[in-house]
């Protein structure tokens, strides 16, 4: 288990870390999701374990892998593979990949990752708003945040936006199916 250094609540020191000449510096944590590669911002997350045991849940969303116990709490499981549309790996049990525990709305959400590459300090002039259409066209532009740029302008990382991502996966569960609830209502 790697805990990521947020044992004290964090603060704008955080948010706007020192930097270069160039400019400042912002923290990432990278990672790769079927041979591409993802960025969060580094306050985003809590900590990354090695994949857990998770409970499959009937009638969830294809994207929950299942509930997995933490410290005593439940901790949802979300696959980054299978929200991508691609399946699941036939890995090695060893190596089955790293789950990110981003915290979303006080509440603790692991996403599944192939592997975790490490930490990235890059200067902000790197980092591009708009969500790049050469590198990623098979991903949804509204998951990404934006990207990180390298030395000659292509795409480093793609920056996951863990909110929208965590909140559409579940936004179906919020509403009933109307032919479900409109037939119940007619057998009364």
């Amino acid at each position: 288990m790697t805990t990521l250094p947020k044992a004290r609540k964090r603060t704008a020191a955080d948010a706007a870390p020192t930097g270069s000449a160039a400019g400042p510096l912002r923290r990432l944590v990278a990672f790769r999701v079927a041979g591409t590669r993802f960025a969060l911002p580094l306050a985003e997350a809590v900590e990354i374990i090695r994949r857990p045991d998770v409970v499959r849940i009937p009638l969830s969303p294809p994207s929950l892998e299942g509930l997995a116990r933490r410290r005593g709490a439940v901790l949802p499981v979300i696959s980054l593979r299978r929200i991508l549309g691609h399946a699941d790996p036939t890995a090695d049990p060893k190596d089955a990949g790293r789950v990110v525990i981003v915290d979303h709305r006080g509440q603790p959400v692991g996403l599944a990752v192939d592997r975790v590459e490490g930490m990235l300090a890059v200067e902000a002039s790197r980092i591009d708003a708009s969500a790049p259409d050469d590198k990623a066209p098979d991903v949804d532009a509204a998951l990404l945040a934006g990207a990180v740029r390298d030395a000659e302008g292509g795409v480093a990382a793609l920056l996951l936006a863990a909110g929208p991502l965590i909140e559409r996966q579940f936004e179906d569960l919020a509403r009933p199916s109307p032919p479900a609830a409109a037939g119940l209502l007619d057998a009364g």
